[in-house]
């Protein structure tokens, strides 16, 4: 499954990161693990900042922790576009 949204909050504990992106849909908790998506991908979710725009692809996993009761357990990632400090402020 491909996703395509913003960036609502990001955390990480070293070698996984908890990625929450949102669209017209909702919210949607996406799973990064360094070992799997490689430490280019790892770094650069790392570098994200809220409403920076961005794809995840990977396969969907029910889990009634997650927003919703299902995550994505991310494959790969792409940046579209990464938010500057302020982004919200100018509407």
């Amino acid at each position: 499954m491909t996703l395509r949204g913003w960036v609502d909050n990001f955390r990480s504990s070293g070698k996984i990161a908890f990625l929450i992106l949102r669209d017209g849909t909702g919210r949607t908790q996406c799973v990064l693990s360094r070992k799997e998506v490689g430490d280019d991908a790892f770094a650069a979710a790392g570098a994200l900042t809220q409403e920076s725009s961005v794809s995840v692809t990977g396969r969907v996993n029910l889990d009634d922790r997650a927003p919703g009761g299902a995550e994505i357990h991310v494959q790969s990632l792409e940046v579209h576009q990464l938010a500057g400090p302020g982004a919200l402020s100018a509407f």
